[in-house]
């Protein structure tokens, strides 16, 4: 589907209406809308397949009407492709083709409700196998974490290829050493719906389970150190304030995120921790992240797991579905920035 430039007209008189502008842009397979308003309405945001809804407040317009949309650069494409209804204190934008994801943000001086409709096919996702190449992650009882990384990445990534439903990428398929930096770049490139980080925990206890965090400026003490160990370098917890690109909505899909694979994935083990952490890994992701730590390599039941084949298809399963139930019920019928 292609959208060229187009411009909804919306002719009120003066004072009738709070709603000062309503044009659109649209881009290949997605189109964005431009809602400014003359001042501030408290309002909430829905999205179901064809159909945007923006609830306001209170009235914003004393009639009910289509807003007619005209194409500026005279295109083949028509004021089919989309409409406006206004309904007093509702504005729905009507869809000819569903939509894959929809989103807004807000924009304070002037006003305006940004609203994005993307129509891709199929959702992208970016899957990276911790460490790589020069790096190896930790080394314990002849088993290295960048080889089971790379392992379960290849896995998921034949799992939900399989299924045709997906676009997936890895960010490495052999063993290559990538920057942290480079990790989140490709994700960012490729404009991916998620981003899972695969790394394998250690400790000297015998501690046990699953731990999965997300990009957060806000972490614990065990958190922190973590990530140190997945980052790579020493560093104070000041100097952590530099990742000060994270929204709260990526912060809010990244942590509901691990929270769905959690519950799917401690059918198969207990899941410790669900935190945020200052990775560089996940810093630089605009897109919904998670680090998934798949056990505790230094655990000798775990270590045993890791090399059990299906056991990891297994996992590679349960993390599947996750993902799955992830975009379909939360990315496709919610906002996200």
């Amino acid at each position: 589907m292609i959208f060229h430039a187009l411009f909804l007209l919306f002719l009120l008189r003066e004072n009738s209406s709070i709603i000062k502008d309503i044009k659109s842009i649209g881009f290949e397979d997605y189109v964005r809308i431009y809602l400014e308003l003359k001042e501030k309405v408290d309002f909430n945001f829905s999205a179901d397949k064809k159909t945007i809804s923006i609830l306001f407040s209170r009235e914003v317009s004393p009639t009910k009407k289509i807003i007619q949309i005209k194409d500026i650069r005279k295109s083949k494409i028509t004021n089919s492709d989309f409409q406006a209804e206004l309904q007093k204190n509702k504005i729905e934008i009507k869809f000819k083709n569903n939509f894959s994801v929809a989103r807004y943000f807000v924009i304070p001086f002037p006003y305006k409700i940004i609203i994005d409709a993307g129509f891709k096919e199929k959702e992208i996702e970016v899957i990276d196998a911790g460490h790589g190449g020069k790096d190896p992650g930790t080394i314990f009882a002849g088993m290295r974490e960048k080889d089971i990384t790379l392992l379960v990445a290849k896995k998921l990534y034949e799992e939900m290829k399989k299924t045709g439903k997906f676009d997936v990428f890895l960010t490495r398929d052999k063993d290559v050493f990538l920057e942290l930096e480079e990790r989140s770049a490709i994700a960012n490139a490729l404009e991916c719906d998620a981003f899972i980080s695969i790394h394998v925990n250690s400790s000297k206890s015998q501690a046990k389970g699953f731990e999965i965090y997300y990009f957060s400026q806000k972490f614990s003490e065990y958190a922190f150190k973590i990530a140190q160990k997945e980052n790579g370098v020493k560093m104070g917890k000041d100097e952590s304030i530099v990742f000060n690109i994270s929204s709260d909505f990526r912060e809010d899909s990244s942590k509901k995120l691990a929270k769905t694979i959690a519950g799917h994935i401690n059918k198969l083990n207990t899941v410790r921790r669900i935190e945020g952490a200052p990775f560089y890994v996940l810093a630089g992701t605009f897109c919904p992240s998670v680090l998934v730590e798949l056990g505790f390599i230094t655990n000798p039941e775990e270590r045993k797991k890791l090399k059990d084949k299906n056991y990891i298809s297994q996992l590679v399963e349960k993390i599947y579905i996750a993902i799955e139930e992830f975009i379909n019920s939360y990315l496709y019928q919610n906002s996200y920035l």
